[in-house]
């Protein structure tokens, strides 16, 4: 199974972290509602998995989906920070850093 996501396939999407593995890489959390997929947050972790269970802003994820919460991931160490700015450029995630916050 595989999403576009971007310029990017990624693997899933997932409707559990338990699917991802510990290794770097890129995932996006989307709201899965009525066969669209709505880009809730993204990040960019040397461990996928752990990233996603233990994140700051899990508990935010819920607040901005009326769907099914849904994880796809693009495994990657070399271009993962690269990878996760283009995708920032490209959608407005609704769970963003305090710093891009203040910014705009």
């Amino acid at each position: 199974m595989s999403l576009d996501v971007g310029n990017y396939l990624f693997e899933g999407p997932y409707t559990s972290p338990d699917s991802l593995e510990d290794k770097p890489g890129v995932f996006v959390v989307f709201c899965h509602l009525e066969n669209e997929y709505k880009a809730i947050d993204c990040g960019a972790p040397d461990k996928v998995k752990s990233s996603v269970v233990n994140h700051g802003r899990r508990e935010l994820w819920p607040n901005y989906c009326s769907g099914v919460l849904e994880f796809a991931v693009l495994y990657n160490d070399t271009e993962r920070a690269a990878i996760e700015e283009s995708l920032r450029n490209s959608f407005k995630f609704h769970c963003r850093d305090d710093s891009e916050k203040s910014g705009g």
